[in-house]
């Protein structure tokens, strides 16, 4: 079976070869037609395939969404159960609690809080930027010259 790619340069091949007869007609559209059809049922296979795979990919991220947002949970009970170990382990004064099955121990570690971040010196602050492009997409649809951005016109196949 040929793709889609070899069907269009056969296409192409068979408009740029059609005769026309004194009376104006098409005197080898069969090939013409030939390919049309086998053309369209190419393309209607591929768009099948295509709506296929869209409905696996959404499967798999519906999926994700739930894995991770079970993990997510899980995390964040294993880091309250964490904290009420230590704070429990902190109020009897157990620097170290081993076990057959657990060693319990604190270990130092450092990081800084930020009490108030707008007494912090400017050399300490770092600043995101991004172009809004939505922003930047009205401005030139309102008539505005906005230098080093221009609207492109895409166009994508929808497969329904």
């Amino acid at each position: 079976m040929l793709s889609l790619y070899q069907l269009n340069c056969e296409y192409t091949e068979a408009l740029e070869s059609l005769e026309i007869d004194e009376n104006g007609e098409i005197l080898n559209a069969d090939a013409l037609d030939s390919i049309q059809g086998q053309l369209e049922e190419k393309a209607e296979n591929v768009a099948v395939y295509v709506k296929s795979l869209d409905a696996e990919e959404k499967a798999l991220k519906d999926e994700q969404d739930k894995i991770a947002a079970r993990r997510k949970s899980i995390a964040r009970k294993s880091e309250y159960l964490r904290q009420q170990l230590a704070a429990a382990l902190d109020r009897m004064g157990i620097e170290k609690f081993k076990r057959t099955r657990c060693v319990l121990s604190f270990r130092k570690g450092e990081s800084v809080r930020i009490t108030d971040d707008t007494l912090l010196p400017s050399e300490y602050i770092r600043i995101k930027t991004e172009p809004d492009k939505t922003a930047i997409k009205q401005a030139i649809k309102d008539g505005k010259e906005v230098p080093g951005a221009e609207i492109e016109e895409t166009r994508s196949v929808q497969v329904r």
